[in-house]
């Protein structure tokens, strides 16, 4: 939930971390103007405050488009993104976004089973799957005037 009014997100953690896998998530972006709804691989590196990470950021709003991004730890600008336009809202009605991770840092990004972007910069550690939406003030907003929610319908992963 993204209560009006406030600057007030949520996120959900998987409590334990997977390695190479399929990841599909099935939601609907929240429509809360500034917000962003994301689904995520992570695991922070508290000695060096970095993050390995394989993104899907859902910014609210026109131009209706995805970020996919793959962070390394030790690293404070992405090792590989890309964005993507979309030819849908994402906060009208639930799609589905897909994280591949393969061997060696082979990582693949899908939107509704069509692979949006593949990188082979990805993070080989274990990372716990992830969703959140919260406001990021790298974002342009002026106070959020109506609140929102993202909706997660499904979430599976399984073995690569």
């Amino acid at each position: 939930m993204l209560p009006a009014g406030t600057f007030d997100g949520g996120e959900v953690r998987h409590r334990r971390p997977h390695a190479e896998g399929r990841f599909r998530a099935r939601l609907q972006a929240a429509a809360a103007p500034g917000a962003l709804s994301a689904f995520f691989l992570y695991r922070h590196d508290f000695d060096t405050d970095t993050s390995d990470e394989l993104d899907v950021e859902l910014p609210a709003g026109e131009p209706h488009r995805a970020l996919l991004t793959v962070w390394r730890r030790g690293g404070h600008e992405p090792a590989d993104q890309r964005i993507v336009a979309l030819g849908f809202d994402p906060a009208e009605a639930p799609h589905t976004y897909e994280i591949v991770r393969e061997a060696a840092g082979r990582v693949r990004f899908a939107i509704d089973g069509a692979t949006a972007f593949a990188s082979a910069a990805g993070p080989v550690s274990r990372l716990h799957p992830m969703f959140n939406a919260w406001y990021p003030d790298w974002l342009p907003r002026g106070g959020p005037t109506r609140g929102g929610f993202m909706r997660v319908v499904r979430y599976e992963s399984a073995p690569p």
